[in-house]
């Protein structure tokens, strides 16, 4: 009878140890759902983050394109004005040229 005791008490023990172990393995699964539910959110923002990256970068080619052309513009703006420059001192040397031609 003794040893039926001790068999029914070690099942019993290992009863408890199992419905532990099926506690902590529940608790343990619902971190696990918690943590695969952050990654979800995590990877989402991710997604969120690169596609602001994407609009960002996007106006900023289209900023660098503006630029490109402001630039182009304003060098054939600078050639013109320094080829009106030019005429201008050429038509100053010739007044000079014109006046002491006049005055001798």
């Amino acid at each position: 009878m003794e040893d039926v005791e001790k068999v029914l008490q070690a099942i019993a023990g290992l009863q408890s140890e199992i419905r532990e172990f099926k506690i902590d393995m529940h608790e343990f699964k619902n971190e696990m759902y918690e943590f695969k539910n952050e990654m979800y959110e995590f990877k989402n923002e991710m997604y969120e983050f690169k596609n602001e990256m994407y609009d960002r970068f996007d106006q900023l080619e289209k900023k660098v394109d503006q630029i490109q052309v402001q630039v182009a513009h304003n060098t054939e703006t600078e050639v013109l004005l320094r080829e009106v420059q030019d005429t201008v001192k050429e038509h100053h040397t010739d007044i000079k040229l014109l006046k002491k031609v006049i005055a001798n």
